[in-house]
């Protein structure tokens, strides 16, 4: 694989799903990348497979200094005013209903799992030269327009969240290198699915259920999943070997 393909390919969707995104670990990455709604059902998800956590005192949030290092290494940085800025757009962007799970320590801590990775896979893409050029991020901008229909729809959400445009313009542009790094230095565009994986998971899932839909009716939504699971398990392998790489310190209190 080259080091230095500086082509721009399909990926996710900022925001929300796109119609482009070619699998979900790349969603995961603009989803973590913007903070959005859908990086607070993750958050949730994994929160609850963690089974809560120890809440934080008082002192560990807003009372803390902004510029406090709370995860670094001698490539990254990331300070308590940037966790403390996503926590804020993962919170604003729960359902009224919802619980808000970010006053668990298990949840912050796994927040800033999420940014250090992002960090070091844009500092990675950068160190490796893969551009985005002013079309290339115009070009993506307007496919979120258009996936928003309209400016304003896009714009009334990213002001609920607290998002500026500048964020915006930032997190796409990072959105494009990190998808160029992956997709050029992992082999997540080869994933392949078997026939008798799709038939297991099928089996596993819907087991005897009297009212399960027929295999042929899911097949692809099985392989879809399956591509997902192990593009996830890709990228997470690239991701732990720039970690190792970096030696990050978290120092979060």
């Amino acid at each position: 694989m080259s080091e230095n393909n500086q082509t721009t390919s399909e990926q996710s969707a900022p925001l929300v799903t796109r119609p482009k995104q070619k699998n979900a670990f790349l969603k995961w990455v603009v989803v973590a990348v913007l903070a959005l709604a859908l990086i607070a059902v993750v958050a949730i998800y994994k929160f609850d497979l963690l089974g809560g956590g120890v809440a934080p005192d008082d002192t560990s949030a807003n009372a803390l200094d902004a510029n406090a290092i709370v995860a670094k290494s001698e490539k990254i940085t990331v300070t308590r005013g940037e966790l403390d800025e996503k926590i804020d757009q993962v919170r604003r962007s729960l359902p009224p209903d919802a619980v808000d799970p970010t006053q668990d320590a298990a949840f912050e801590l796994q927040l800033l799992d999420d940014l250090i990775s992002l960090k070091l896979l844009t500092v990675e893409a950068e160190a490796k030269n893969y551009t985005v050029s002013d079309d290339e991020l115009n070009a993506e901008i307007t496919l979120l327009v258009e996936q928003f229909g309209g400016q304003e729809a896009l714009n009334q959400q990213l002001e609920a969240l607290g998002i500026s445009d500048e964020e915006l313009r930032t997190n796409m542009r990072n959105e494009l290198l990190i998808r160029q790094l992956l997709e050029a230095e992992t082999t997540i565009d080869e994933v392949e699915v078997t026939d008798a994986e799709i038939a297991e998971a099928y089996k596993s899932t819907v087991g005897e259920a009297e009212d399960a839909p027929p295999l042929e009716q899911v097949t692809e939504l099985i392989r879809s999943e399956i591509v997902n699971q192990k593009s996830a398990g890709i990228v997470q392998a690239y991701v732990d070997g720039l970690r190792d790489q970096a030696q990050v310190e978290v120092t979060l209190k």
